[in-house]
């Protein structure tokens, strides 16, 4: 019975980046496998994400597409908002936003078997519900960095985010022809085949999130940038063009590494 399936919040995971501006929530999507469940959640999302959803050919394509939607709805929940009641619009660069709601911004990312959405906000917050909450609710685990209280973060300009599964298979040939030769090089110094995998990994999901932050997709080559990876450091984006100041933080999972990019107004 529909009535019987698990709350999608409580499947999912709630974290937080920089210093609680950005919230982010991560779901695994195999239960949209189910028919049954799958038609339920779709019910659930606006017609602008459900057409998204059924473009898809694919089961496992359309299953990851409406996990993203259904992450969205959950970072939405927080605001006292529902998805399905969002309306989009779209800019120049085909990039959705939500129509009345100017200063909430997000972004959506799926692979593998994993969907992510990212939420934060413009200041001031003009638009969003007084009663916006703090938390995302009792699905909230393995929150990171969170201070609580949102009082304190920057004023968000772009925001976009990039999730990959970590893949065991020679990319060197994508990087050769689309990365910087500086990212290029670095790979190659990399002996061990796993270490490169995720090296690689982490930069795609850094230029990604970069890309999607702008809006620009396709229209800047992801070898017009590049990225100095330290261990000891955030990651450092070298992009001369840049109109932004643009802050980069990352996580983790079992299997795949994830990126979510701010851009801030650059200092006077």
């Amino acid at each position: 019975m529909h009535s019987e399936i698990q709350p999608v919040s409580e499947r999912a995971s709630f974290f937080t980046m920089f210093d609680g501006a950005v919230r982010l929530c991560l779901l695994e999507v195999s239960f949209l496998e189910d028919p049954e469940t799958f038609d339920a959640c779709l019910k659930r999302l606006s017609a602008f994400r459900k057409e998204k959803t059924m473009k898809y050919r694919p089961l496992t394509s359309r299953c990851l597409s409406l996990g993203a939607g259904l992450a969205l709805d959950c970072l939405l929940n927080a605001y006292g908002l529902a998805e399905r009641d969002m309306v989009y619009t779209l800019s120049e660069k085909e990039k959705p936003a939500f129509a009345g709601y100017p200063d909430l911004l997000f972004n959506l990312s799926h692979s593998g078997k994993a969907a992510l959405a990212c939420m934060g906000r413009r200041l001031p917050p003009g638009g969003i519900p007084s009663q916006a909450a703090s938390s995302t609710g009792s699905g909230r685990r393995g929150a990171s960095g969170e201070n609580g209280s949102g009082e304190h973060h920057p004023d968000i300009k772009e925001l976009g985010c990039d999730i990959e599964q970590i893949s065991s298979r020679d990319h060197m040939n994508i990087a050769r022809y689309h990365f910087h030769p500086a990212e290029y090089k670095r790979l190659l110094q990399i002996s061990e085949p796993q270490k490169r995998a995720d090296t690689f990994c982490r930069l795609w999901t850094l230029k990604e999130s970069l890309l999607k932050a702008t809006g620009e997709g396709l229209s800047l080559p992801m070898s017009g940038f590049y990225f100095d990876l330290e261990d000891s450091s955030p990651p450092q984006c070298h992009w001369p063009e840049a109109v932004n100041h643009y802050s980069f933080e990352e996580g983790v999972f079992p299997g795949y590494r994830l990126s979510c990019c701010i851009g801030t107004a650059p200092c006077p």
